[in-house]
């Protein structure tokens, strides 16, 4: 078990991209970290030229240089947990790979990916070959993954529509989407967490799968309006710090849906 930093809160070693309008990325990381009660270690591991209106270009960080930064902060002794966001080619992939056995062998218990495929506006960081070095470096270590519909299509290769639901019970949807996940059980998921916000439930539904036991899930209000950009950065940095300050999955997933839906009331109200 890592020791706590100085602050006494535990901190969560984050590999995302940059994005200098603070929307997403990193910045969105650290605030879903600090809302969670932990402290964010980042490392950008591409820099980007995005705002409101979309993602314009990506430019991968050397790939030696995001390892040797976050190797760094693992060699600190308080990195409680890890979080991936954007893995912008097959060498940043591969990074994450080796930090993860390195972080397992320092007693880190916890990997939480955000599977980033696509921008909501702006071509896909990810082509087929993308999302197979993803698979084949990932799949097998032990992380938390945590797709939203279009990502867990792309992951799964089912159609989107099914997963949405829409215009039919969502429990038939839910079995869908359970159904897309066990690819990635069967690779070495530790679990995966389908987030429900692209759906046509109302309230939708956040559902957790894990090897060897049945699906749970969280509802959450489906909220009118705009919502926000990186909704899917905060929710996962948010569920790794539940998951480091020693939240079960399930409780770390609960809590980040609830913050979730906080914050984008919140952002709709203003």
């Amino acid at each position: 078990m890592s020791a706590a930093s100085r602050s006494g809160r535990p901190a969560v070693l984050v590999l995302a991209g940059n994005d200098p309008s603070g929307g997403a990325g990193v910045v969105a990381d650290g605030q879903g970290l600090a809302a969670a009660g932990a402290e964010c270690r980042p490392v950008w591991t591409a820099d980007t030229d995005q705002d409101a209106a979309g993602v314009r270009s990506v430019r991968a960080m050397p790939a030696a240089a995001v390892e040797d930064e976050a190797a760094r902060w693992l060699e600190r002794g308080d990195v409680a947990a890890l979080k991936f966001g954007l893995l912008p080619d097959a060498e940043a992939i591969a990074v994450a790979a080796r930090l993860i056995r390195r972080a397992r062998a320092l007693g880190v218990e916890w990997f939480v990916l955000d599977p980033v495929l696509a921008p909501t506006r702006g071509p896909r960081f990810h082509g087929p070959e993308g999302i197979a070095a993803l698979l084949e470096q990932l799949g097998q270590a032990g992380c938390v993954w945590t797709p939203n519909l279009p990502e867990l299509s792309l992951l799964s290769g089912i159609p989107l529509a099914g997963l949405k639901g829409a215009g039919e019970r969502w429990e038939a949807a839910l079995e869908r989407r359970s159904e897309a996940t066990k690819g990635l059980i069967e690779l070495g998921a530790r679990a995966v967490i389908v987030k429900g916000g692209h759906g046509g439930e109302d309230p939708l539904v956040d559902s957790g799968h894990e090897p060897g036991r049945g699906p749970w899930s969280h509802e959450r209000p489906r909220l009118a309006g705009p919502g926000i950009r990186g909704s899917g950065c905060r929710y996962a940095a948010h569920l790794a710090g539940g998951l480091a300050l020693g939240q079960t999955l399930p409780e770390a997933a609960g809590e980040a849906g609830r913050y979730l839906a906080t914050l984008i009331g919140n952002r709709n109200g203003e």
